[in-house]
């Protein structure tokens, strides 16, 4: 029940000019109560809904940059439903707008230059097509030479300053994002951790 929009029809729907702006980048949160830190301190946020916070009081000073919010698909499920559209509604910056709620992700991919996420799939998804994808945290598929990885709070917002100046992925780097994918379409996650193509996650056994 999804629509496929082209670029030029995704701006007029949120109503916005294409020649405003110089990059596209859609910012995609976690639902906030999802397991926040199930993995410990490897993520530089305190919470999934700091990492938003935090993110849309940086992003909004960058003008050049026209940045689209997608609330989690999974936000009613846990009652959040209406929680990132009302932060957005609260600042009323003409560079951040809601992403309309009937259009895919590979639709998203193809129509905007790159993503900003916790430690979310959407990631590998934009990497798998050759575009800039900055996470904040460890997580299944980093550590791998296609994603942007700050170390910390303060490289984190450097990235988000300079996102539009990221340069799309190699041939290399590209491939590596789709065998990654597909790898973790095959393989249930418990088992990554476990495996050699990701050392970073090896268990202790018990």
């Amino acid at each position: 029940n999804k629509k496929t929009l082209s670029k030029k029809q995704f701006l007029k729907k949120i109503n916005v000019k294409n020649e405003k702006f110089e990059k596209i980048v859609v910012v995609a949160p976690h639902a906030f109560s999802d397991a926040a830190h199930s993995l410990g301190r490897l993520f530089i946020f305190p919470d999934y809904f700091s990492h938003l916070k935090e993110t849309l009081n940086h992003i909004k000073t960058i003008k050049t940059t026209l940045w689209i919010i997608r609330p989690h698909p999974s936000s009613n499920i846990y009652g959040e439903e209406g929680i990132v559209e009302n932060l957005v509604k609260k600042m009323n910056c003409a560079n951040i707008k809601i992403c309309p709620k009937k259009i895919n992700t590979d639709n998203l991919v193809r129509i905007t230059d790159g993503v900003v996420t916790g430690r979310g799939k959407i990631a590998l998804e934009f990497a798998s097509s050759g575009k800039p994808a900055l996470i904040a945290g460890k997580c299944s598929f980093s550590d791998l030479g296609f994603l942007l990885e700050p170390k910390n709070k303060k490289e984190y917002m450097y990235f988000l300053s300079n996102f539009g100046k990221v340069k799309n992925l190699n041939n290399n780097q590209i491939e590596k994002a789709r065998r990654t994918s597909m790898y973790l379409e095959r393989y249930n996650e418990n088992h990554v951790f476990e495996n050699k193509l990701i050392p970073y996650f090896k268990r202790k056994k018990p």
